[in-house]
């Protein structure tokens, strides 16, 4: 079967689209902690990483420009400015896009498979939108796997003087040790 000039075309600009990337977006940093209040009402997780380089994941229960009060668990815990590195919100990929790349890419491959526009019978418009739904969950499902974390607070850097940790790292499998240096 040949597939026609028109559906052809159709069928690469689809592809085109989809392998085409997602529009880029980014967090905004702040300078201070007070900038993080934001966050206190939308329950987003964050990650805290104290002046020791532990991490701590919780959500903003109240910032202000000497600390941050990050709810643990059932425990609030409050840290202050000097011991804070930086904290990371973590932000999910939305499932709209991944729907939306995945049927375009399922449909349209079929689309040009069947010879689109010229179908005349129903089966040809029946495999075309079966296969933009399970293109469609598809995306979604790559989609919801996707978490990242966006860096939105860094502390400004101090005095400049430098300062070295040492943390034991136990593995089933391996010992070590890991070297932090903060300047």
């Amino acid at each position: 079967m040949t597939v026609s000039t028109p559906a052809r075309r159709i069928g690469l600009a689809l592809i085109a689209v989809c392998l085409g990337g997602g529009a880029a977006s980014a967090q905004s940093s702040v300078s201070s902690l007070e900038g993080l209040k934001v966050l206190e009402s939308t329950n987003s997780r964050v990650t805290l990483t104290d002046a020791l380089g532990k991490e701590f994941n919780g959500t903003i229960a109240d910032a202000t420009p000497t600390g941050l009060s990050l709810k643990v668990g059932k425990t609030v815990r409050r840290f202050e400015a000097a011991d804070i590195r930086t904290v990371r919100v973590q932000k999910e990929d939305s499932l709209g896009n991944g729907a939306a790349i995945g049927a375009l890419a399922a449909g349209g491959l079929m689309f040009a498979a069947t010879g689109g526009g010229q179908c005349t019978d129903g089966f040809c418009w029946t495999a075309i939108g079966i296969y933009t739904g399970i293109g469609a969950l598809i995306g979604m499902g790559i989609d919801a796997g996707i978490h990242r974390k966006v860096l939105v607070y860094s502390a400004p850097s101090g005095t400049g003087a430098a300062r070295v940790s040492v943390d034991p790292l136990i593995a089933p499998t391996r010992t070590g040790l890991r070297l932090t240096i903060t300047f």
